[in-house]
């Protein structure tokens, strides 16, 4: 009186009719067949396309931000020197003095934050530079114009996938990042280029 294991569920399976006398005749009963070696018939869409980054914005990537920090506190500066400057004019009028207090703080506060976005901006240049001489190098390696290569990676790391013209590469790295290995692979996402 044992109950087989899986009798009570049914499992819904698809199939995929190749050419052969079987699928002749679903081919006759109008159901889709499948030829080896036909790539278009399958449609794999794997979620969001994977972005590929040029050379030019490996390079650029960092500086907008520093442009923008590095405004903000000169702004700041001459916020807090405008407010100090009309504390000294009118020393009985307490609301400068007040206001260049909290142009103070903020000025502190924006350098507080700035130290530690610069420190982590110091990181992240490195590893872009990083990746810049290994986009260059592979270029020089595979003669190919460096624009031509793209990588899917703004940092170099472990599988960053290389496009080099229309074939795609992983990259292993030995443990120290002095080599690398690259091996053709495919893509089952769309690709979107960042130059």
């Amino acid at each position: 009186m044992g109950r087989r294991a899986g009798s009570g569920c049914r499992q819904r399976v698809s199939k995929c009719h190749i050419n052969s006398p079987v699928s002749a005749k679903a081919a006759a009963a109008g159901a889709p067949t499948l030829r080896w070696g036909e790539r278009d018939s399958i449609n794999l869409q794997f979620g969001a396309p994977m972005t590929f980054y040029g050379i030019d914005y490996l390079q650029n990537q960092h500086g907008i931000n520093e442009y923008v920090r590095f405004f903000v506190i000169i702004g700041l500066c001459v916020v807090f020197v405008a407010f100090f400057v009309l504390y000294l004019r009118h020393r009985l009028k307490t609301k400068y003095r007040d206001l260049g207090i909290i142009a103070l703080l903020l000025v502190a506060l924006v350098f507080g934050g700035g130290y530690t976005q610069y420190r982590q901006s110091e990181t992240a240049s490195a590893k872009a530079t990083q990746m810049v001489g290994f986009v260059t190098h592979v270029a020089r390696e595979r003669h190919v114009p460096v624009r031509d290569v793209l990588v899917n990676s703004k940092y170099l790391n472990q599988n960053v996938i290389v496009k080099i013209g229309d074939k795609f590469y992983t990259v292993t790295l030995n443990t120290d990042y002095t080599a690398y290995k690259l091996t053709e692979t495919h893509m089952l996402t769309d690709v979107k280029e960042e130059r």
